[in-house]
């Protein structure tokens, strides 16, 4: 018996108490397969010395002085904050994408390409926006668990971000959390706010217009059965994750180092700005590409596993009725 349910399965079909269930369990899981590379790519973006293959010095290194435990630094803070922020994205994502897709299709008069791509793009950007509130205190705390040293001084991690933010004994979640508001207050915990909307409104718009036009493409080339449909979601994924890192990694490294290296005392615009002048001063436009490498290796994974996910989430949330 054929499957009834169809290809792109929308917000009002799906049963949310199951999909948020679903969500929940399946995300933690492709969480804790790129955590590692997520890991890499930060401590890269925010070491000083230039190699020539950075991604693969710093995981031996980490492997090698700290042991492979040490690639999941942080991983806790990461899965309890990202789970519900995943839960808001994506409900944000969703009931956009149908409402942007519904006026393209009946109000404009939009072809499916087209539809896709606009619809794409705004819920992308909307749903982005929607959880920078959960998500930035959660990147402060945990990207700071991830640079830290730990047993190890020769680990390519600037001298200011052990000052500013000393490890020990700061090597939890909870402890590291209660530090930045008693030393920094909340505006600590909010470190990068206004650079993370610039970062990942654009990356989230850009990876779910390309997905989205990338599927509704290539779509109607491939037979009419779930394992064709997966790997054209598969591959729209790895499209999309390959675009969105190349054309944000500068955003992202400028980031990072805000939230991570540079003192929280003045104003973000005037850290984005120094920031900026630091790195073109001293690594110039290499500086701005620092673990692009990993984050493309990151995106790219991550959005396959992510996708495919997704999708399967979908079906297995899928009502007959609309809600």
């Amino acid at each position: 018996m054929g499957d009834s349910r169809p290809r792109d399965i929308s917000w009002d079909r799906l049963d949310k108490p199951r999909f948020f269930a679903w969500g929940t369990v399946c995300f933690l899981a492709v969480r804790s397969l790129t955590y590692p590379v997520s890991l890499v790519k930060t401590r890269v973006q925010v070491g000083n010395k230039r190699q020539r293959f950075q991604s693969i010095e710093m995981l031996s290194k980490i492997v090698r002085l700290e042991g492979v435990k040490a690639l999941y630094q942080g991983f806790t803070v990461t899965a309890l904050g990202t789970l519900p922020g995943q839960m808001i994205y994506l409900s944000a994502m969703e009931s956009t994408k149908l409402l942007v897709s519904t006026t393209c299709r009946k109000m404009l008069g939009w072809d499916e390409n087209r539809t896709a791509l606009v619809s794409g793009l705004l819920g992308g950007g909307v749903a982005s926006l929607s959880t920078q509130v959960v998500m930035v205190p959660v990147d402060v705390v945990s990207q700071r668990l991830m640079i830290q040293k730990r047993h190890h001084p020769k680990m390519d991690v600037p001298s200011s971000a052990s000052t500013s933010h000393p490890s020990p004994p700061l090597t939890t979640g909870r402890a590291l959390f209660l530090h930045i508001l008693q030393t920094e207050g909340p505006r600590g915990l909010y470190k990068g706010f206004l650079t993370s909307i610039l970062t990942y409104a654009p990356s989230s718009a850009i990876w779910w217009g390309t997905q989205s036009l990338c599927k509704s493409v290539l779509g109607p080339l491939v037979p009419d059965r779930n394992g064709a449909f997966v790997a054209v979601s598969a591959a729209s994924g790895l499209v999309a994750g390959f675009v969105a890192a190349s054309f944000t990694t500068p955003l992202d490294v400028i980031k990072t180092r805000i939230q991570t290296v540079t003192p929280s005392h003045r104003s973000e615009l005037d850290l984005l700005t120094n920031t900026c002048r630091t790195l073109w001063q001293t690594q110039g436009w290499k500086g701005f590409t620092r673990g692009m490498g990993a984050r493309m290796v990151n995106m790219g994974m991550t959005s396959v596993l992510m996708i495919v996910t997704y999708e399967t989430v979908k079906k297995l949330s899928y009502r007959e009725t609309e809600v």
